[in-house]
């Protein structure tokens, strides 16, 4: 999950599943580097002039500014979104952009955070050997569209 951590790798990483799955949750792990020397250069620029930016996370519990009076919606939308970067910017070591739309199961009104725009490639913390970066795989709307698709939407319950 290198879409919340920054531009730069982490050292190490853990993963814990608190519910394994009935059938299937296989979890893909690579290693950044192999992956990076499998790459063709052409994919790699295509990438970098793509400027990848992700989203990395909704909150989608903002239906109640709706029921405000008109007048003090905008106002209050405006607090939570700067209350909200303030709390998620503390965590991390860039700056997330906040963006109002609707979203979710129902279309209720949300906070979209966007990451910056991250480099595919980043140099690995100990050796300094290029390292692939990107979480494309995990979050192109079209890979999420056809794995929603084949599986239903993920719901975390």
């Amino acid at each position: 999950h290198n879409e919340f951590v920054g531009t730069r790798a982490p050292r190490a990483a853990a993963f814990v599943c608190f519910k394994a799955a009935e059938t299937g949750g296989e979890f893909l792990i690579a290693d950044g580097r192999a992956m990076f020397r499998d790459l063709s250069p052409e994919l790699v620029e295509k990438l970098y002039n793509r400027q990848i930016r992700y989203s990395v996370m909704e909150l989608p519990f903002f239906g109640w500014i709706d029921n405000l009076p008109e007048i003090a919606q905008g106002p209050v939308q405006g607090l939570v979104k700067g209350l909200a970067s303030a709390a998620i910017n503390a965590k991390v070591d860039f700056s997330v952009d906040l963006r109002w739309g609707e979203g979710g199961y129902d279309n209720i009104k949300m906070l979209q955070a966007r990451a910056p725009s991250q480099p595919p490639i980043v140099r690995h913390p100990v050796t300094g050997e290029p390292t692939w970066f990107c979480n494309v795989h995990s979050h192109s709307s079209k890979l999420r569209k056809d794995r929603e698709s084949k599986y239903g939407a993920e719901r975390f319950e």
